[in-house]
């Protein structure tokens, strides 16, 4: 991803936080039979996952105040 592409996702994302929307980016990889996919680092992502993603879409999700949080509080 290219620096410039890299600072608008970025933006869109903490435009979308700013926001109060939860975000969540949607992406894939392409497989080949020799990728290790049982090694996973200290937080639980595997290997596979940390590089070569390709970005599909940055998502912003409302999440609606039900309505016993107020009481709750």
């Amino acid at each position: 991803m290219s620096a410039d592409l890299k600072a608008k996702v970025e933006k869109a994302i903490e435009t979308m936080a700013g926001r109060a929307l939860r975000t969540i980016c949607l992406a894939y990889k392409e497989l080949s039979a020799r990728e290790d996919l049982t090694t996973k680092d200290p937080k639980g992502v595997y290997a596979v996952e940390s590089s070569d993603l390709v970005l599909v879409a940055v998502l912003g999700i409302k999440d609606i105040l039900r309505m016993e949080v107020p009481r709750a509080i």
